[in-house]
């Protein structure tokens, strides 16, 4: 599997419940290949800086780019809060 991470900078620093106070900077990872289930296709996401993983979907019928799938997370992870930068890496 190519990695691919989305490292995302937010305008602010927020909290969370990870260690290390707070943070503006975060970098979302695939760590699986795209698997299915019941539902359909999914990955799962890791962010290390936030200590939080989840899994993404991926669509029902055809799974859907790595690319796609980051910003659905992304999408996910810091609604409401304003980005100053997207960096695909």
């Amino acid at each position: 599997m190519k990695r691919l991470f989305l490292e995302v900078t937010l305008k602010k620093v927020i909290s969370g419940y990870w260690d290390g106070g707070f943070k503006d900077t975060f970098t979302l990872e695939l760590i699986t290949d795209i698997q299915k289930d019941a539902k359909g296709y999914y990955q799962k996401v890791d962010c290390f800086q936030a200590n939080y993983w989840f899994h993404i979907g991926a669509g029902k019928v055809k799974p859907q780019t790595d690319k796609q799938i980051l910003m659905n997370a992304y999408r996910k992870m810091f609604k409401g809060k304003e980005v100053l930068s997207l960096c695909w890496r």
